[in-house]
């Protein structure tokens, strides 16, 4: 196989997954829509966005989400872990975003990845698909949170980005990076506007890219 050929499955596979993921997602909204309270909203107020609130810490989640992907394959590895969030302007205030984490898995023996979505009653399966590299692999949570992403990301110029723009979504991502390590990725986009912060999550400074 040539490097341009390799390169096209590769660009297919993660298109196929990031499909996938927004199936995924879409579903959990539509789930928790019909079992949400009816009452509406105070006149004039922003909510948070309560459709993607699983109400579980990134570690719980992980727990869940791991023990589902190694009844699928025990050998598995976390190479990636995200969550969209719309924070609106009550958003803005919380310390910690109330998100639903997707993880994603690779397992060296099948050459596939999968994904699991955590929500809030259930858990929803992304099926494996077949890669043609080996992701690298997240060896273990990170020491700095979420949290500690969407502080560093505020003070990065993240604050200023979301007053100007105030339905923008904003994505959270761990993952390794290029220079070792792992990293929190937290990108906002609002329309052609876009704002990414990268932060090293096992000392929470802000990264250049």
């Amino acid at each position: 196989m040539d490097k341009k050929t390799q390169l096209t499955r590769v660009g297919l596979g993660v298109l196929i997954m990031a499909l996938l993921l927004a199936l995924a997602f879409f579903l959990l909204n539509i789930l928790y829509a019909v079992n949400a309270p009816t009452s509406a909203a105070p006149h004039g107020r922003t909510q948070i966005w309560r459709a993607t609130d699983s109400g579980m810490t990134l570690e719980e989640s992980a727990q869940k989400a791991e023990a589902r992907a190694r009844e699928w394959a025990e050998d598995v590895v976390l190479i990636r872990a995200e969550a969209p969030w719309r924070p609106g302007e009550a958003g803005r205030e919380l310390e910690t975003p109330p998100v639903t984490w997707s993880f994603f898995y690779y397992s060296p023996a099948t050459r596939e990845l999968v994904g699991v979505v955590v929500g809030r009653e259930q858990l929803y399966w992304i099926p494996p698909l077949e890669i043609s590299y080996t992701p690298k692999a997240i060896p273990a949570l990170p020491q700095y949170g979420v949290e500690v992403a969407w502080l560093s990301f505020r003070a990065a110029g993240g604050e200023a980005f979301l007053r100007a723009h105030p339905q923008t979504m904003v994505g959270f991502r761990l993952r390794p990076y290029e220079g070792g390590g792992i990293v929190w990725s937290v990108a906002a986009y609002d329309g052609q506007d876009y704002l990414e912060v990268l932060i090293d999550a096992d000392s929470g400074a802000v990264l250049p890219f």
